[in-house]
């Protein structure tokens, strides 16, 4: 309970839940002007907090992680998108609480949970939820991590993010009972987030990988 009372004053904060009398809290939805916006900055303070936490996570806080990839396979298994999302949350906030920088936490709070929290609401999981890539998308950033590497991670973590956003994109059109018109529309948009000067991030290619 105390986590989503957390969740909610968060997303109360940066004004993406309602609250009416009597009838309770109800998440706005996200447009895809939002996820890019969010996506900017998740970008750039997401991939600066793994690098952060790379040199500080010992053997018990990869497992812990480890764990919280094992949770969302059983969720997988069970297509339990709910066990699923909270798995992959913890994640990402065991991350966030590794590195030593209480304002980076805390701005990641306020930046993520409103994706977290409308993907939850919003989604169909059954219908568009590649599990098993999440899977490996994730356990990409443990290995990474596991090398403790800062700048090796924080290439990798970058390159996921871009990512995330294009998935999200993709899944917002689905949801909408519509595609992507274009590869180019797509491109347009993810162009919004990089600098003229921004090249491609390194990114170590594997037979785990997705192309």
């Amino acid at each position: 309970q105390a986590s989503v009372r957390e969740a909610l004053q968060h997303l109360e904060s940066a004004g993406l839940v309602v609250k009416y009398p009597n009838r309770g809290s109800y998440v706005i939805a996200l447009t895809p002007e939002d996820l890019v916006a969010i996506y900017q900055l998740r970008q750039e303070l997401e991939p600066m907090a793994c690098a952060l936490a790379a040199e500080r996570m010992g053997p018990e806080s990869l497992d812990a992680l480890q764990a919280c990839i094992q949770e969302m396979q059983t969720a997988a298994k069970q297509h339990d998108y709910r066990a699923h999302s909270n798995a992959d949350l913890r994640f990402h906030r065991l991350i966030w609480e590794a590195q030593p920088n209480r304002y980076l936490e805390k701005l990641l709070k306020v930046i993520c949970l409103p994706l977290f929290a409308n993907d939850l609401v919003r989604r169909n999981p059954t219908a568009y939820l590649n599990y098993e890539r999440s899977t490996r998308q994730h356990t990409l950033i443990l290995r990474a991590l596991g090398t403790r590497d800062p700048s090796l991670v924080q290439k990798v973590v970058r390159r996921l993010t871009r990512r995330f956003l294009r998935q999200d994109l993709v899944d917002f059109s689905l949801l909408q009972g519509a595609t992507v018109q274009s590869g180019d529309d797509l491109e347009k948009i993810l162009a919004s987030m990089r600098s003229p000067s921004a090249g491609s991030p390194v990114f170590p290619r594997s037979s785990n990988t997705s192309p």
